[in-house]
């Protein structure tokens, strides 16, 4: 129907058909680029913080060898190590992430208040649960093998073994 009437019309007068229709559609394929782009670059900045944390993991590690040696000595087995440092690694995971949530979230609804104070438009209060769940989900599930595999080396060693390298 557009293209006929832009056709009959076309001389006659000095007019623009809009499909309302085609106009959504474009919008919404726009939306959905940029949701995409943001989400790829949110998912690469979670992978960059995930292994700032077990490279600091690694460190704290390898400084607590001696720390390692004792606790071996009082009696604790590889794997009651193991589950130290990862419940560890996962209360500082999930603090660290939970502030970020907060002040991230708290950003954005001031920027969006403003902006919308600005523009006349209506204030709708959005919160990304399923984002922060997978966000979480997967850098929990990040931890858990990272630190498995960092420690790996540490369980297996003696504790003779141990002291020898911290002294």
């Amino acid at each position: 129907i557009k293209s006929q009437l832009e056709i009959e019309n076309e001389q006659n007068y000095d007019f623009d058909v809009i499909s309302l229709q085609q106009a959504v559609t474009q919008q919404q394929l726009f939306f959905t680029i940029i949701d995409v782009f943001f989400t790829i670059t949110l998912d690469a900045t979670i992978v960059i913080c995930l292994f700032g944390l077990l490279s600091s993991s690694y460190s704290t590690i390898i400084e607590r060898k001696k720390e390692i040696g004792i606790i071996r000595t009082l009696g604790l087995k590889g794997k009651e190590i193991t589950k130290l440092f990862t419940i560890e690694s996962l209360i500082i995971m999930l603090s660290s992430g939970t502030v970020g949530v907060i002040v991230g979230w708290t950003t954005g609804l001031l920027l969006t208040t403003s902006m919308n104070l600005m523009s006349d438009l209506p204030n709708i209060l959005t919160f990304p649960l399923s984002d922060m769940i997978a966000i979480f989900t997967i850098s929990i599930i990040f931890i858990l093998i990272g630190l498995k595999v960092l420690l790996k080396k540490s369980r297996k060693k003696k504790i003779v073994d141990i002291y020898r390298e911290t002294m």
